[in-house]
């Protein structure tokens, strides 16, 4: 995972975009809809029931890759060079694409594949897809909202947006469910009806310029998004949320910390 997750820390948006393209094309998969900077939808059949997966190809520094001469490799730790220009390292969320990427590779007919922009910036990549392509009925049939886009290692969040006999799988698996604040899956979650898992990632002390990558970890994570085990849990099933008034009114009071709070959490 390490090469890849460089890879990814090193392009820029449209070269992930194209990159995308190039392996759905090789294993057909079409791409269904798109807007420049704001989103990207890959999947082989709409209409099949199986889960949404997503991560945000834009960063704190904004929609470039950095030079990999300011890549600091520690084993399987990835971080920034001492006196590097930017703002951080970018593994949020350029190392969920990666993973996003490599499950595209190995398991290409078991999720619909979508790339968001504008996630840093409020959300706007997703919530504007669902302004736009829900109104002209983009019917992708969702099982579960899947979100690679959060900090540290072996837990999930769901913004409220619950179903305890997903939380209940991931538990057995090592999988703690902790809180947090907002990713897209949370706005996807908010019109499909179908509960979000965002997990861990990986990443650490993001939006600095300490940021670090644990691709070890990824690795792992990979492997487990890609198991039968997981694989058949999660299709052709749906998981809806189970949402009750205390949990939704959490979910606001934590967004409105969210944007609040300089150095916010996912």
């Amino acid at each position: 995972m390490l090469e890849i997750i460089k890879e990814f820390l090193c392009m820029d948006a449209m070269e992930i975009i194209r990159k995308f393209d190039k392996l759905a094309t090789k294993k057909g998969i079409e791409k269904i809809s798109y807007a420049r900077n704001k989103w990207a939808v890959y999947t082989k059949n709409e209409y099949e029931l199986k889960p949404l997966i997503t991560a945000h190809f834009d960063t704190i520094n904004g929609n470039i890759g950095i030079e990999p001469k300011h890549l600091k490799i520690d084993k399987d730790i990835l971080s920034l060079e001492k006196n590097s220009p930017y703002y951080c390292l970018g593994a949020d969320d350029r190392a969920g694409l990666a993973i996003i990427y490599k499950l595209m590779e190995k398991c290409p007919n078991d999720y619909h594949f979508v790339l968001f922009g504008q996630e840093e910036t409020g959300g706007v990549g997703s919530s504007t897809f669902v302004d736009v392509e829900y109104l002209l009925d983009l019917n992708l049939d969702v099982s579960l909202n899947i979100g690679i886009d959060r900090r540290g290692t072996y837990h999930f969040v769901d913004y409220g947006y619950k179903n305890s006999e997903i939380s209940n799988f991931l538990n057995m698996f090592g999988f703690d469910k902790e809180r947090g604040s907002f990713s897209d899956i949370s706005t996807l979650a908010e019109v499909n009806g179908m509960a979000c898992v965002n997990f861990a990632t990986g990443y650490n002390l993001e939006h600095t310029k300490n940021e670090t990558m644990d691709c070890n970890y990824a690795k792992e994570l990979l492997q487990f998004l890609s198991s039968k085990e997981f694989l058949n849990f999660v299709s052709n099933v749906e998981f809806e949320t189970e949402m009750d008034f205390e949990t939704s009114e959490n979910r606001f009071w934590e967004d409105s910390l969210y944007w609040e709070n300089e150095k916010f959490l996912k």
